[in-house]
């Protein structure tokens, strides 16, 4: 029997840099659902409510809301410090998750890449990120993920 042939036949980029740009954009998907549960009560919303207003606006504009609402929420100031904590160290990962996601990736050895990406204003911005640091967006989003579920569940029950 035969080998099958390796996909994709076409350039990607070094292998364990494409795997780990996966893993960011795996990882965030996970993260915006533990995002949803505490945006859903920040805002005292039911999560049918809740569900379209999230995904019909973008990570920015959540922000502004929560941001918005925390203030006014009667909870203790010890439960607004962790929530304020979440949506200060939640714009570090949407952030790098934009980038990252809207970035064109250029290879430029077996194992570095440029990520190329054109910002609002027409500049191009280029980043040459190690290995090592993007498995550490990676990891940092699933520690981060860990900590928004138990935010979440904490201020749901």
């Amino acid at each position: 029997m035969s080998d099958p042939q390796k996909w994709p036949t076409y350039q990607t980029g070094p292998e364990d840099s494409v795997f780990a740009l996966g893993v960011i954009t795996s990882n965030y998907a996970q993260l915006e659902f533990a995002v949803f549960g505490v945006f859903t009560a920040l805002l005292g919303l039911e999560a049918s409510v809740s569900s379209r207003l999230m995904y019909k606006t973008n990570p920015e504009m959540r922000d502004r809301l929560m941001r918005e609402v925390l203030p006014t929420r009667g909870w203790p100031d010890e439960v607004k410090d962790l929530v304020q904590h979440f949506i200060d160290a939640n714009k570090i990962c949407y952030e790098n998750r934009n980038k990252i996601a809207h970035s064109n990736l250029h290879r430029l050895s077996a194992d570095a890449i440029i990520l190329a990406k054109t910002n609002r204003d027409g500049k191009t911005v280029l980043a040459n990120p190690l290995l090592s640091e993007l498995r550490r967006v990676a990891d940092d989003m699933m520690v981060y993920f860990d900590y928004v579920l138990w935010l979440s569940n904490m201020i749901n029950f």
